[in-house]
């Protein structure tokens, strides 16, 4: 039998929204604004090292924790994220993933803080480059970009870059070689387009286009 992913993901998204069977019980926020959230010891202690180490004693079969300095939304957010691995990050404001990337690092998720970190970087780079106002940023990101372009192209960050942001780098004198670029070029046209062939060798005139 085979395993249905999309299927186990949903069963964990169920589990979340429903509290079923909850062991723990975190009281969120300060007086009088408390809330109590609901999760599974199982869930909290697989995913993150901070809650192992924390969820010790039960009382009355339960574990009740206090945590005052994140509000209930961004613990839901990050709850959400243990049971069923998935964040949208494009509809938060700029506050809220700064509570967020903050969030995420006390409680030891470095997947949650890298995926974070690099959102906010893109995020940060096409706002910059599509003003321009901010050219003085702009000059000063791509001399970094230019002169150490293994921070950007090092990681897979650059394949969520727009294409106007590409076009601009590609302008710049790099110091990669062209086989390189190339083939960094390549990585972020494939990614833009998964349903295209990965060899550029057999692309058809609407590939390219």
């Amino acid at each position: 039998m085979g395993c249905n992913l999309t299927e186990l993901t949903k069963n964990y998204e169920q589990l979340f929204k429903s509290k079923e069977n909850y062991d723990v019980i975190i009281q969120v926020g300060e007086e009088p604004n408390v809330q109590e959230i609901y999760a599974h010891s199982i869930i909290l202690c697989r995913q993150s090292n901070y809650f192992r180490s924390n969820l010790k004693e039960k009382k009355d079969g339960k574990f009740i924790f206090n945590i005052s300095n994140i509000s209930p939304k961004i613990l839901e957010n990050i709850f959400r994220f243990l049971y069923c691995g998935k964040i949208d990050l494009s509809v938060e404001s700029l506050d809220i993933l700064t509570l967020l990337l903050t969030a995420a690092n006390e409680f030891e998720l470095e997947s949650l803080v890298k995926h974070i970190q690099e959102f906010l970087i893109i995020k940060f780079l096409d706002n910059t480059f599509n003003c321009e106002n901010f050219e003085p940023i702009q000059n000063y990101c791509l001399q970094i970009i230019c002169e150490t372009p293994e921070l950007l192209f090092g990681k897979n960050t650059f394949l969520r870059l727009s294409s106007q942001m590409i076009e601009l780098i590609l302008k710049e004198k790099i110091k990669l070689d062209e086989s390189e670029i190339w083939s960094n070029f390549i990585r972020w046209s494939c990614a833009q387009n998964p349903n295209v062939n990965q060899d550029p060798e057999k692309w058809t005139n609407d590939d390219i286009e």
